[in-house]
């Protein structure tokens, strides 16, 4: 039947996994028009979504910590989501131990600069807002 032949040559083929996985990244990034970068990696609840600010350098990763800890703080102040707080306190202090970790790698091998004495201060307010929290909750 020659009807059946040109429907079925117009549907299309359905992606593959590899090629549906490029098209959800492609479309999970976004940039704003102030330059400031969107990351969504997970769709998952405990998972926050964070606006980067883009200055043109290549990846300052304390100034990126500073913007997750103060993304913390701004959550804090709004008293509307105290799990998005304690999300992005703990992802503060997982990009804390992960710096420190790897700095320490690098320190061993050669001389490696110290590290800014902001990011140990990022540090010890992440871990002491944190604590904070714990205690409020441990009140309730």
């Amino acid at each position: 039947m020659p009807g059946e032949n040109s429907t079925k040559q117009n549907k299309k083929r359905p992606m593959g996994l590899k090629a549906r996985a490029a098209k959800k990244q492609k479309t999970d990034e976004e940039v704003t028009s102030g330059g400031a970068q969107v990351v969504d990696d997970f769709g998952d609840s405990n998972t926050a979504t964070i606006m980067l600010k883009d200055d043109g350098e290549a990846g300052n990763e304390i100034d990126e910590l500073e913007g997750i800890f103060s993304g913390a703080l701004e959550a804090l102040d709004a008293d509307d989501d105290p799990e998005r707080a304690i999300t992005l306190l703990r992802g503060t202090i997982h990009e804390c131990d992960r710096i420190l970790r790897v700095h320490d790698e690098q320190q061993s091998e050669n001389d490696a600069e110290p590290l800014e004495s902001r990011f140990y201060y990022v540090y010890g307010m992440a871990l002491f807002s944190i604590s904070e929290l714990a205690e409020l909750e441990d009140k309730i």
